[in-house]
């Protein structure tokens, strides 16, 4: 597995492939989350006191995000990939990489995330109150 397949089901759709059409996520109080694609895959992230997370695949490969004081993300994999999010004031999300790939997220009232890449490909994803996403 190459660590693209890591960061695409992380970031859910920026490198969508058919393999990672579904994306089950569990977190706990601390703000850990396991999460399993459609293909048994598993990753698991790691969140410290600043907000700040590790993502590790079944592979060993890494992904870290550093988020500053306004909510804006960096997504850097030990390979060089770097993403870079932006969030507004009405929870619309934008993420470029330096590969060119892009998405757009918008949330609706429900907590309801829809995803859209720069092909046009979406991925719709729901919370549950328990900690539970799941992409599809």
């Amino acid at each position: 597995m190459k660590f693209t397949s890591l960061l695409s089901a992380l970031l859910l759709c920026v490198l969508s492939t058919p393999a990672l059409s579904q994306t089950h996520c569990n977190t706990d109080t601390f703000g850990n989350a396991v999460c399993r694609d459609s293909q048994g895959n598993m990753f698991r992230s790691r969140t410290d006191a600043a907000g700040n997370t590790v993502w590790r695949d079944m592979h060993g490969n890494l992904l870290r995000v550093t988020t500053d004081a306004f909510g804006n993300r960096v997504y850097r994999s030990l390979d060089g990939l770097l993403y870079r999010s932006v969030t507004d004031q009405f929870g619309n999300t934008t993420l470029r990489g330096i590969d060119g790939k892009s998405a757009h997220g918008s949330r609706d009232r429900f907590g309801n995330t829809t995803w859209r890449d720069q092909d046009g490909k979406v991925r719709r994803c729901s919370s549950s109150a328990e900690g539970k996403t799941r992409c599809r």
